[in-house]
């Protein structure tokens, strides 16, 4: 109840005089303040801190720190589930090598209405079901996107010739024919490695790691050794890892270590018996900056590799 600001005695509420003699107005009992939500902030300014986010999404997404990336696109995805948002955080995980994680998110990017967009994002749904050995998936993946490119230029074709008032140069008509063509033949190429994989898929496992690591290539792999010799903690795909050059090694001038956020965990194999085939030795890799280089790892016959 309030309080007579007066005496200090309690009055009931809507009270106008208190048993002292005091008269005042009305007395309500105090609120408390309101904490400010999202809907009090204005259009225009979530408008700016969506833009803020993306770009900072899409510098990290250029920087190979996909996982930040991904955090950018959750926090994007609190204030607005668009599907572009989805397919951002799509491709942030599957650059990290978190294929299982990426490919619900690109089934959900597709947009609700059928456009010529989606024919993108069926493409990168197949390129994810590659990745999971998926193959005959995602060859109906990329058959999707090839029908829907035709879908489109029918479309485009019918509404020309229904509508003789707008009737395109025959350049026009030229162009989009050879956009759809083009198209096309980058699909069936798709759908042709798919089956190649397949194939392959069915040899024996070394055969099959040998040729994802060259499939990748050298210049984006490494092998991580001495990690018995560390706290090492278990390695999972798309662990975060950076490497640092270690110049003043008293064993090796080309020495780089391998940290986990502030952890050294172990080094960048620099021997012929320590890498393993098709990654690149310590002598080899390029540190962009004194600050070291971000990584992200995935398991191979129990060996870490840059990812």
């Amino acid at each position: 109840m309030p309080l007579c600001p007066n005496c200090g005695s309690y009055v009931s509420p809507g009270a106008t005089v208190c048993s002292c003699g005091m008269t005042f107005g009305h007395i309500s009992e105090p609120q408390e303040e309101r904490k400010p939500t999202e809907l009090d902030i204005p259009e225009e300014k979530k408008r700016k801190i969506r833009s803020e986010y993306n770009k900072r999404a899409k510098r990290l997404m250029e920087e190979g720190r996909y996982l930040e990336a991904g955090e950018c696109y959750d926090r994007l995805l609190e204030m607005s589930q668009s599907e572009l948002y989805k397919l951002g955080k799509a491709k942030a995980y599957y650059f990290a090598g978190m294929y299982e994680e990426a490919l619900p998110l690109f089934r959900q990017s597709v947009m609700p209405f059928l456009g010529i967009d989606n024919y993108i994002t069926y493409e990168w749904i197949g390129h994810t079901l590659n990745e999971l050995n998926r193959f005959d998936e995602a060859i109906e993946a990329y058959e999707e996107a090839a029908s829907i490119v035709n879908d489109d230029y029918e479309r485009k074709v019918k509404f020309h010739e229904e509508n003789r008032w707008s009737a395109p140069s025959e350049s026009y008509m030229k162009k989009l024919l050879d956009e759809k063509n083009e198209r096309i033949s980058s699909l069936q190429k798709m759908i042709d490695k798919s089956s190649r994989l397949k194939e392959r898929y069915s040899e024996s496992k070394p055969a099959r790691d040998e040729e994802y690591l060259r499939e990748i290539g050298k210049a984006y792999l490494v092998t991580i050794a001495g990690t018995h010799f560390y706290d090492c903690p278990e390695f999972k795909k798309g662990m975060r890892l950076k490497l640092k050059r270690e110049r003043e090694n008293e064993f090796d001038t080309y020495a780089i270590a391998v940290y986990l956020d502030d952890t050294k965990v172990g080094y960048v194999a620099n021997g012929d018996r320590t890498c393993c085939h098709l990654t690149s030795t310590a002598s080899e890799v390029q540190l962009p900056t004194s600050h070291g280089l971000n990584i992200y790892c995935f398991m191979l016959e129990g060996s870490i590799s840059q990812g």
